[in-house]
């Protein structure tokens, strides 16, 4: 099947936005403030809703750059609607003391960042009353270079040991990233008892 010159050239547009996003957040997760302004518009507003809070592109950099600690992180997902790219990514200290995930949603314009919304949570254990009424159990994300897929408990590779499955990023050879944090009931579903 023939590509066309236009889907060629979409093809590479996308690949062009996603490495720059990559280098975006390596940036941000190395806090390398002389790096950072180069992909803003000079213009670029950046919201963190959770906070309520809205900085211009220097002030961003400095509320990344001077924010305590070592960090690393891993781009979960990227998707592209229209002209905004929203990506979820796990940002973690590196001695794995706090852990996060932010979802960004991000404009460009001329090639450069021109908006971005950001939502921040902190990562943690299952809140007592769901445990309680034991209506969940734990995933995981199994990543291929373009593809994720939940991978649930029953095709949890046996291969993995317990305390390996605690909370893992890139520990593995194939590349799953865990989120259960009690190892005792790692990717399991209680079974209702009855009464």
């Amino acid at each position: 099947m023939a590509v066309s010159g236009r889907e060629e050239e979409h093809k590479m547009e996308e690949n062009k936005r996603e490495e720059f996003l990559k280098q975006y957040w390596t940036a941000v997760l190395g806090q390398q403030a002389d790096q950072l302004p180069l992909f803003f518009k000079e213009d670029a507003c950046i919201r963190w809703h959770n906070t309520r809070e809205q900085f211009t592109v220097a002030e961003f950099i400095r509320a990344n750059c001077e924010y305590p600690g070592e960090w690393a992180g891993e781009a979960e997902r990227l998707e592209t609607v229209g002209e905004c790219s929203i990506m979820a990514v796990h940002v973690h200290t590196k001695d794995g003391s706090l852990s996060f995930h932010v979802v960004s949603f991000i404009r460009m314009k001329d090639d450069l960042i021109s908006e971005l919304d950001e939502y921040w949570g902190d990562d943690g254990p299952v809140p007592g009353w769901r445990k309680e009424k034991q209506i969940f159990f734990f995933f995981a994300f199994q990543r291929s270079p373009k593809k994720f897929f939940l991978n649930c408990g029953k095709n949890f590779p046996k291969s993995i040991p317990q305390r390996k499955k605690r909370f893992c990023l890139n520990k593995n050879p194939k590349n799953l990233f865990f989120l259960p944090r009690t190892p005792s009931k790692v990717f399991t579903k209680k079974k209702q008892t009855e009464p």
